[in-house]
């Protein structure tokens, strides 16, 4: 069970809409996990386009950092650990990372954001600035309750085969970001910066009701990788799988 739906009493209505989310962003690469949809044909509502979340993440220092993390509002908004710092809404780490936001919200109010909105990523991204290898560093989700009790999932970034660059990797697999929620990376390298690019598939915003709104926001497929459909050769019998259209 998703924390979203746990802070949000379970409610069938916002079940309903992740699922649709879901649906929307079917089998985005031939995920296994059936969360995204590369071709766009999923449904035909006229939902908004996911715009991703964009962080740049620097390691400042020659050494290999282990054990990074990302997001974290509990832990990191109101009590970072000692060594660790906000300036202008970037933060810098104990260990000489810092954590900026690539968009018009800093760092800070994205955290302070997932603290009220919790959102359900489908795609994740990573783009290596100069150390090719970063993009491939695996990272581990780890979200908990009110109760203490802890979830942890480990995420291997693959590269994408439809793209020709080898700084660059994907998953395609889905997990909700709340307050209590981290990301960790295993390694950021020395000197090594990325981008990394978050694409929610669905938010909740509760202020929404104010308004007499749902609170549930969907997006639909970003069209992030070109499509590749199946045409036929020459020979009737043979299929060919053509890249982009």
């Amino acid at each position: 069970m998703s924390l979203i739906n746990q802070y949000l009493g379970n409610t069938g209505a916002i079940s309903r809409a992740n699922r649709s989310a879901h649906s929307n962003f079917n089998n985005f690469a031939g995920s296994s996990m059936g969360s995204l949809s590369a071709d766009g044909m999923g449904s035909s509502r006229n939902i908004p386009t996911s715009q991703p979340y964009q962080l740049l993440i620097s390691n400042s220092s020659a050494s290999v950092i282990s054990n990074v993390d990302v997001l974290g509002a509990f832990q990191y908004l109101y009590n970072p650990p000692n060594g660790s710092s906000w300036s202008n809404g970037v933060l810098t780490t104990q260990t000489n990372i810092t954590i900026t936001s690539l968009t018009s919200t800093s760092y800070q109010g994205l955290l302070s954001q997932t603290l009220i909105n919790p959102f359900t990523v489908a795609y994740t991204q990573v783009s290596a600035n100069n150390v090719s290898a970063q993009a491939f560093v695996p990272f581990t989700v780890t979200t908990t309750d009110a109760n203490g009790n802890t979830l942890s999932n480990s995420f291997p970034m693959i590269q994408d085969l439809y793209q020709q660059s080898t700084n660059g990797a994907a998953t395609f697999s889905n997990f909700s970001v709340d307050g209590l929620t981290k990301m960790t990376f295993a390694q950021v390298l020395g000197n090594a910066s990325f981008v990394l690019y978050l694409y929610p598939a669905v938010n909740v915003n509760p202020a929404q009701a104010l308004a007499g709104n749902g609170v549930v926001n969907q997006f639909g497929n970003p069209n992030v990788i070109r499509q590749s459909t199946q045409v036929l050769a020459a020979t009737p019998a043979t299929v060919v799988n053509r890249i982009g259209r």
